[in-house]
């Protein structure tokens, strides 16, 4: 307030007014929707700060529609609510801005168009199945709109919905019937879904697009009961909500891919179905489908079924060495009906523990082990087989390889038996230099000498015959015993002529090379000879000669003989000997 005297004397008193020119709202964007809307927002902007805004739809021709909104610039940005009912005539847009109530200071205008109305609309979607795939996977089926955001709402059965927040959106790739993937928090509870098709503007009416219908998860399972030998087949009947349920057909789908129908029925209640019509050892597929105008297909649950059976086992079982390595090979008198592809199943004594390990598995009933080193051991083994319905037999009686060595000269061999059916009897089998067997009975070593003529080298292996016949014999490694050698002379010798004792001769047990010098008293060496096969020169020695041709005196010699063995081995012998006439 400002007072001032004018020229009469009066005083006079005013107040001063600062006049705004208020500026023009601003709009920062104008979408055209479906159904005739129009989606007005208002930009975060210092001159949107007015009491009320006026919004006119002015139509070509035709009387305005006046939508009234008011908001602070604290909503900024705001987007307001689409006006219904404009028709779809195109419209030219004027918005104003007012400072007080009514119409009295209006802003300048904001104006745009006209603008086309979009007449097209967004439908609901339809549902068309729910397919389980596993592990609580699904896939979803239903009627697409291409390029419209979908949003699926999911609901534990018996629950609401909260179509505040979706289960899971997408965009729609399809016009005609597509399929989506969704994995549920927990595969043995049920769920329902809904499925809403998204409008580009904020809807006036929430959930206008949501589908009319639902589709809910039937959690399934399948147990096999062992003792009564069947299927039990169980799961959650839909909700008794679902329109126009039709039936629940069961199918049971075997290894050749045929279905059987085992159940149909048009009660929803239904929860529940045996199956007893089983093979055992057959794998079988089940599946439950739930029609409801949709449908609910499970997801397919595979049951291998199994129960407890008497199994003997195999009769005939051992091992042997042969090819360089241990086999251990089985048979049966009449091989099962239900022996299973595949089914043989090996097992090895492990040393350290003294329990027997799995070693493989295979459908020829014999096994090559090659890691077994048969000079060093015997090993042992069980063979078992599986039924089809998954059952294993008992183990045979261990079979065991048989061990050859010796002591000395003595050969001997493992006891435990390497048929099942036990030892009918060994054989030695003398395999070098000449070959000969000798019956050992049930023995487990040959005691007796082997002629000198059987050479100082013999080759042996032992061979087991099965107590009843029906295993095949099992045969050992093979081990060589060397008998010793020796080299010999004679302490005196009589070179007379008389045809006895007239050579002084090198003799040897299993000698094959010598060589041999002579030599007199002061070390003159009088003789000096070698062969390369002794037993073919049984007269090599000295005549009693010196290497002049003249008689030796009577008297003391010294000799030296240098040999080698039917092994290799390399003999010498040096001693002296009175030659007399």
């Amino acid at each position: 307030m400002q007072s001032s005297t004018g020229a009469s004397g009066a005083k006079f008193a005013c107040q001063v007014i600062n006049v705004i020119t208020p500026k023009q709202p601003v709009v920062e964007q104008i979408t055209s929707c479906s159904n005739n809307e129009f989606i007005i927002t208002f930009k975060n902007d210092p001159n949107n700060n007015f009491d009320q805004y006026q919004i006119s739809y002015k139509p070509v021709p035709g009387p305005p529609i006046v939508q009234n909104v008011s908001f602070t610039a604290a909503d900024l940005p705001y987007t307001v609510p689409p006006q219904v009912g404009l028709g779809s005539s195109p419209r030219a847009i004027e918005i104003r801005g007012y400072n007080k109530i009514g119409t009295s200071c209006a802003a300048p205008a904001y104006s745009v168009g006209p603008l086309t109305p979009n007449s097209s609309t967004v439908p609901r979607p339809s549902l068309v199945s729910l397919e389980g795939v596993g592990g609580g996977t699904y896939n979803l089926a239903f009627s697409g709109q291409n390029g419209t955001a979908m949003k699926a709402y999911l609901k534990e059965s018996g629950a609401s919905y909260n179509f505040s927040t979706p289960y899971q959106s997408f965009i729609s790739q399809s016009n005609g019937i597509e399929t989506v993937g969704f994995t549920v928090p927990d595969k043995t509870k049920q769920y329902c879904l809904k499925l809403e098709a998204v409008d580009n503007c904020p809807g006036t009416i929430p959930q206008a697009h949501l589908s009319n219908d639902e589709l809910c998860t039937i959690p399934f399972s399948v147990t096999t009961d062992p003792v009564n030998k069947k299927n039990i087949i169980k799961w959650t009947s839909l909700p008794s909500t679902l329109r126009s349920f039709t039936e629940y057909k069961l199918e049971r789908t075997d290894k050749n891919g045929t279905k059987t129908v085992l159940l149909q029925t048009p009660f929803i209640s239904a929860n529940q179905q045996e199956d007893n019509n089983l093979t055992c050892g057959e794998t079988y597929t089940y599946q439950l489908k739930g029609t409801y105008g949709s449908y609910t297909l499970t997801e397919p649950i595979q049951v291998k079924t199994t129960w407890p059976e008497t199994l003997s086992n195999i009769p005939y079982v051992f091992t042997t060495i042969e090819n360089g390595h241990v086999t251990v090979k089985s048979a049966f008198d009449i091989t099962p009906t239900n022996l299973a592809p595949n089914s043989y199943k090996f097992y090895k004594l492990n040393p350290a523990t003294g329990s027997y390990d799995f070693l493989a598995k295979n459908g020829l009933g014999t096994y090559d082990d090659l890691t077994a080193d048969f000079n060093s051991g015997s090993f042992c083994y069980q063979v078992t087989w599986e039924s089809l319905c998954g059952n294993e037999s008992p183990k045979n009686n261990p079979v065991c390889t048989i061990f050859l060595k010796a002591d000395g000269q003595i050969p001997y061999w493992t006891s435990q038996p390497p048929q099942s059916d036990g030892v009918g009897y060994y054989k030695l089998t003398k395999l070098s230099p000449s070959v000969s067997d000798f019956n050992v009975g049930k023995g487990t070593t040959w005691t007796t000498p082997f002629p000198a003529s059987d050479g100082q080298v013999i080759e042996l292996q032992v061979t087991s015959l099965s107590a009843t016949g029906k295993n095949g014999p099992s045969v050992s490694n093979i081990i060589k015993i060397s008998r010793p050698s020796r080299l010999m002379a004679a302490e005196a010798f009589t070179p007379n002529g008389d045809i006895d004792n007239d050579i002084f001769l090198a003799q040897g047990i299993f000698v094959k090379k010598v060589e041999m010098s002579v030599y007199d008293r002061w070390g003159n060496i009088l003789f000096f000879g070698k062969t390369d096969d002794l037993a073919a020169n049984a007269n090599f020695g000295w005549n009693g000669l010196t290497p002049a041709g003249e008689r030796a005196p009577q008297g003391n010699y010294v000799y030296k003989i240098v040999g080698e063995d039917s092994a290799g081995n390399t003999l010498v012998k040096e001693g002296s000997f009175v030659l007399l006439y």
